[in-house]
């Protein structure tokens, strides 16, 4: 039987039943259940993240391998933790790839982790596009009064 996600108490997470190319109930014990602060971090991942793939092949391209290593490594921790499992793994393929100089991978794997973040992109849009850090902010005002 498949755990199913737990109630928020507060009732103004407004958690989708699923998104494309992530676990929710991992993201969600990452974060003790807290329906809010998962959703904030999915919407920040959303705002700030979309364009991490072009920003690492700009990265590779101009010869700053250190940089856009670390750029993977980040984004294969923040994936994992918000339950993107397949988008912390293609990240962690390319972080191993720059860090070795495997150059005949690189181009394979950086497509992989441009496809995983692509898809877990569009479904956070599909979820949460018209969130934006000041309407998550009007939200946690209001949620206080």
């Amino acid at each position: 039987m498949t755990p199913s996600i737990p109630s928020a108490t507060d009732g103004i997470a407004n958690l989708p039943e699923e998104l494309p190319g992530i676990v929710i109930l991992n993201g969600l014990k990452m974060c003790n259940y807290k329906q809010p602060l998962y959703r904030e971090l999915l919407i920040k991942f959303l705002n700030s993240k979309r364009c991490e793939a072009d920003e690492i092949r700009l990265l590779l391209t101009s010869g700053d391998r250190d940089t856009a290593g670390r750029k993977a490594h980040s984004m294969k921790s923040v994936s994992g933790i918000l339950g993107a499992d397949s988008l912390s793994e293609t990240a962690r393929q390319l972080e191993e790839t720059i860090n070795s100089g495997a150059d005949n991978l690189l181009h394979t794997h950086l497509e992989s982790f441009e496809d995983a973040l692509k898809s877990v992109i569009n479904g956070l849009d599909a979820a949460f596009g018209a969130e934006t850090d000041e309407s998550m902010e009007e939200r946690r005002r209001q949620s206080s009064v």
